[in-house]
């Protein structure tokens, strides 16, 4: 009996302290992270050391073999097998993943890399690559394994620790996942190898279609052992039409999204598959243009905003572009100050031209323009494709890639698109919410997409011209807009109901995934809902829900995966 309270007693003083190297580490691991983004490579260093001696403490603290013996056992069996499967996890990553970032970072000086005098430095990051990856890697791995742990059922205490756990190797995962593709692909993208050329699409979101807006303009770029320079400009005008379609499509896409996807430049970005409209696009400027493009980018007017306020404003016909106006000055106040549609069309190319220089010669901190980079990608208002097979199936699994399906490192996601049908500016008065319900949490063989369309254009339809198109299709100052909504790999739509009364939706198979289709029509202040039933095999329940960016991120309200 003796011999039993002191093993209890032990054991409760190891999970203690194994309770409390494991909040250390998990504070050590943030400081690195915060020493890291300040650019303070010996302070990286002090915090991994810490972190490394509090996460191998905790595990061997909860390894031991009588900490086995408990793991069958009910009530306390599943707080030591989630506790032991966490410190392992969390060591693993301090132990090997973290030093290999450090190591990344004795081949590269964050005060060195970036553009400098127009040119990217490629040698340190080329050299950094694959330390890189092995950490990303070995990350990701972690974040998979942390992941599976169900906190369900766990002690309040424990369950804290094990998500905050989560949260924290998901966010550095993520981070880690970015970093490795910029090594593993910029220097040859960059021209390293050989001259690249990429053709920039500057959206224009006013004007919605399932990747954000209208190309309004186009930016041809070389890069050249990283070296930016800027070699024409031209408009989907410039272009013209093509007679028959410039590739191939198949009758999914006419169906869905018509033919001039492949005969009108303005139309390309119509697909919600970005890598579909880059070969278009591609295709499309070799056969006017000449020349090679390696490659295809995109961003919306929002990205711009979000460039400019990292790199300072810029000066344009439609006037001063900042940080915080840039995307209404070029989606709103335009159509008002610059009546004209070629002189709007100049204004669009003339911004991302100036941007373009800003970025080519930013000297300034190069975290700010990092951060507006990515909080563009995250929303989906930059996009590359390149014509590589080996660097495009990189792309294709980041969220850079904006592929039809979802990658396999991503959660299984429904697909809601939006494409205005006047031929006006009216999407900038388009607010949208999409909620996803699976049928139950955990996993799921079915769920309703409910999508709600309000228009907030003035009732009094005080609009100019150049915003509300002609009237030819429907009323001025009224919206048109086809909704297609896809289900996940696997799935099916199954029924339909709409505010309106209305229970058609057209359905297709595009690219092995079904999608249903139907149009809207809003009167300033109206607002429709579609639901829509779809279901199949067995899915996590987490859905993602792939969309179109608004045109300002307000716009777009997303409820992903409330279990029923």
């Amino acid at each position: 009996m003796a011999v039993a309270f002191l093993l209890a007693l032990a054991m409760g003083w190891q999970a203690w302290s194994a309770f409390r190297h494991a909040q250390q580490g998990n504070a050590a691991v943030l400081q690195f992270r915060a020493r890291l983004l300040d650019r303070d490579v010996p302070g990286a260093q002090r915090a991994l050391g810490r972190a490394q001696s509090d996460t191998a403490s905790a595990r061997s603290s909860l390894t031991g073999v009588q900490w086995s013996l408990l793991r069958p056992l009910p009530v306390v069996g599943d707080d030591v097998d989630a506790a032991q499967r966490l410190v392992v996890t969390v060591d693993d990553v301090t132990q090997g993943a973290l030093p290999a970032v450090v190591t990344a970072l004795s081949d590269i000086d964050p005060r060195t890399v970036g553009l400098k005098n127009g040119r990217v430095q490629l040698a340190p990051l080329r050299r950094a690559s694959g330390q890189l990856d092995l950490a990303a890697n070995q990350l990701t791995t972690a974040d998979r394994r942390a992941a599976a742990i169900e906190t369900r059922g766990l002690t309040s205490a424990l369950a804290m620790k094990v998500t905050q756990s989560q949260e924290l190797l998901h966010s550095t995962a993520s981070l880690a996942r970015r970093i490795s593709v910029a090594g593993r692909l910029l220097p040859d993208m960059l021209g390293q190898r050989g001259t690249r050329n990429y053709l920039v699409l500057a959206q224009n979101s006013a004007e919605q279609r399932s990747l954000g807006g209208i190309p309004g303009a186009f930016v041809l770029i070389r890069a050249q052992d990283g070296r930016l320079s800027l070699v024409k400009q031209a408009t989907a005008g410039d272009l013209g039409t093509f007679d028959p379609t410039v590739l191939p499509l198949s009758s999914a896409e006419k169906a869905l999204y018509g033919v001039t996807l492949g005969t009108y430049p303005a139309d390309v970005t119509d697909t919600p598959d970005f890598p579909r409209a880059a070969q278009l696009i591609k295709a499309m400027w070799e056969r006017r243009e000449g020349g090679r493009v390696d490659g295809v980018a995109s961003l919306d007017p929002y990205a711009l905003q979000l460039l400019i306020g990292a790199t300072g404003p810029v000066q344009t016909q439609a006037g001063t572009l900042t940080g915080t106006n840039a995307a209404r000055r070029l989606l709103v106040d335009v159509y008002k100050d610059v009546p004209d549609p070629q002189r709007q069309n100049e204004v669009f190319a003339q911004a991302a031209r100036q941007v373009f220089d800003r970025v080519r010669i930013f000297g300034g901190d190069p975290r700010a323009l990092t951060t507006a980079l990515t909080e563009g990608v995250d929303q989906g208002r930059v996009m590359v494709w390149s014509a590589r097979p080996a660097e495009q199936s990189v792309l294709a699994s980041t969220a850079l890639g904006r592929t039809l399906r979802a990658s396999a490192q991503s959660q299984p996601a429904v697909g809601v698109y939006l494409h205005d049908r006047t031929q006006s500016k009216m999407s900038t008065y388009q607010r949208v919410g999409v909620q996803v319900t699976p049928a139950r949490c955990g996993t799921t063989s079915q769920a309703t997409v409910s999508v709600r369309i309000r228009s907030a254009a003035p009732r009094d339809r005080d609009l100019p011209l150049s915003v509300t198109g002609d009237g030819t299709r429907v009323r001025k100052g009224n919206m048109l807009t086809q909704l297609v909504v896809y289900a996940p790999d696997g799935w099916t739509i199954r029924g339909v109901e709409a505010s309106d009364g209305r229970r058609d939706l057209t359905t297709f198979q595009h690219e092995g995934l079904w999608a249903g289709t139907r149009d809207f029509e809003l009167a300033p202040g109206q607002e429709k809902t579609l639901t829509v039933r779809m279901g199949g095999s067995v899915l996590a329940s987490n859905l993602g829900i792939r969309y179109t960016p608004g045109v300002f991120p307000a716009n777009v309200l997303l409820t992903g995966s409330r279990c029923s």
